[in-house]
């Protein structure tokens, strides 16, 4: 007797389908057949009845049935089968928007597929009648509409369908007046502008900085420009930015100010007060322009950010330090600090990048999640499956310019779009492209450069010569920055659990 498979199935044509195999518990089947013919690119077994393959064009519903046959007589299963084509592909979602009131709103999809594509606009997961094209719109932006989510669903004749991506429409705020709405914020925003002590490793303290509040009508107006900068570049889709090494931009390999690099000496990177206040405000403007106009689902004002952790946001001083000898900027915290290091004032040892670069990346490799912790775990799982730690040398285990500069290209720390990117050695070219990670210094500065652009403070926390990274938001720790990618949780399947 013949049993299962029964019932329709239905399958898409260039995609190769889950083997069917029919159960039999008579004696054993001498021969099989099938009736009709199967759809082209699917194949019939005559030694066990199975069906298998990818079908290659479209058919309509039609019933099949099994036959096996052995010496005491034959039993027959049917099931139907339909091939259609594949469904509808997003190839440019509809994207948030930031607008003052009373402006236009307008979302648009673009999709292709099989047939008369047909469209569907909802609003916060609720149809809006009459909306059923490829664009949607309204008039007039009121305040009722801050937060919206706007999705369309787009369906094809046979069936198939997909829902974009939620595009978010917020109202826009203006910052000096959501600042003083929100004094915590504004009074964690401060910029070092002075350091009264020649020892490096002494950190600057509020004396040696300057709050939002007193800054110059010029430095807040610098603030302002580029958060406006920031909305107007998310308004055009939020497309990810190039960033060219030494360039006049910003970018994650910035011209390094640090005087002697030659291959043995230990890693530094110092940049120009220029430089480091538009790095400093672009990251500022972008985590307001993040949080005002509810960009990401957590919000720095929910009241898990003390004051502590809204330092690794937006005071200066958590990116880079006054050096009093040259009036430059130095990133990182040194190697020959000696032991015990500073624990609560260290400096990520990872080239910063421009927020607008790092925010696309992050939702294209999926890490943006419901929730903080969840984001910093799919972060983490990514660090798992790429991170690779790198080799320094024989004389020097740890980062000097010359490994730098064979691993990365750069002659300062190890910029996050080439760990992303992934390089190759220059010493090891038969190990081929890796994800390199400078060991538990370099992975926690990872983990601060990218998370605080989704507003998660990172504080890397250095004992006994390693680093460990402090969710400050959370009240969590990875108390080594390489366990993600050690050998033990790298070779671990989360599926056999």
């Amino acid at each position: 007797m013949l049993g299962s498979p029964t019932g329709t199935y239905t399958w898409h044509t260039g995609s190769a389908i889950t083997p069917l195999v029919p159960g039999n518990s008579g004696g054993a089947a001498v021969t099989w057949s099938i009736a009709p013919g199967l759809p082209a690119g699917l194949a019939f077994s005559l030694a066990n009845g199975s069906i298998s393959g990818a079908p290659s064009a479209a058919s309509a519903l039609q019933t099949y049935t099994i036959t096996a046959t052995n010496t005491g007589g034959s039993g027959s299963v049917s099931l139907a089968i339909a091939v259609i084509p594949p469904g509808p592909v997003i190839s440019v979602q509809p994207f948030g928007q930031i607008l003052s009131q009373g402006s236009p709103a307008s979302f648009a999809v673009t999709a292709s597929g099989s047939g008369t594509l047909a469209y569907q606009w909802y609003r916060n997961g609720i149809l809006i009648p009459g909306a059923a094209g490829p664009g949607y719109g309204l008039s007039a932006v009121a305040p009722g509409d801050d937060r919206a989510a706007f999705t369309v669903t787009v369906s094809d004749t046979y069936g198939n369908s997909t829902t974009s991506d939620p595009a978010i429409l917020s109202l826009y705020q203006d910052l000096a007046t959501w600042l003083a709405d929100n004094p915590t914020i504004a009074a964690a925003i401060k910029w070092q502008f002075q350091t009264l002590s020649a020892n490096v490793y002494l950190p600057p303290t509020d004396a040696d900085k300057v709050a939002w509040n007193s800054w110059s009508p010029s430095q807040q107006a610098d603030l302002v420009a580029a958060y406006n900068a920031d909305i107007a570049w998310y308004n055009q889709g939020a497309p990810q930015v190039t960033m060219t090494p030494g360039g006049p931009g910003l970018t994650d390999q910035p011209a390094n100010q640090y005087g002697n690099q030659s291959d043995s000496i230990s890693t530094m990177l110092w940049v120009t007060p220029a430089y480091m206040w538009k790095l400093y405000t672009a990251h500022v403007a972008f985590s307001l322009m993040l949080e005002t106009s509810h960009q990401v689902p957590w919000s720095i004002t929910d009241g898990n950010y003390s004051s502590d952790a809204l330092k690794w946001l937006f005071d200066s001083a958590s990116m880079a330090w006054i050096n009093l000898s040259t009036g430059n900027y130095a990133m990182g915290t040194y190697e020959n600090a000696g032991l015990p290091t500073l624990t609560t004032d260290n400096r990520p040892r990872t080239g910063f990048a421009d927020p607008r670069w790092t925010y696309p990346w992050l939702k294209q490799a999926g890490l943006l999640c419901a929730t903080r912790q969840a984001s910093i775990g799919k972060t983490l799982d990514w660090m798992r499956y790429n991170l690779s730690h790198f080799y320094g040398t024989a004389e020097d285990p740890n980062e000097d310019f010359g490994t730098d500069f064979a691993i990365w290209q750069y002659r300062g720390y190890s910029p996050v779009s080439q760990i992303i990117n992934g390089t190759v050695d220059s010493r090891y070219p038969a190990q081929g492209k890796q994800h390199w990670t400078a060991g538990c210094h370099g992975s926690v500065g990872f983990l601060n450069a990218v998370l605080r652009v989704v507003n998660i403070p990172v504080q890397p926390i250095w004992a006994c010569g390693h680093e460990m990274a402090c969710f400050m938001s959370e009240g969590l720790y990875l108390d080594h920055g390489d366990d993600p990618y050690n050998s033990v949780v790298k070779a671990w399947d989360p599926s056999c659990c």
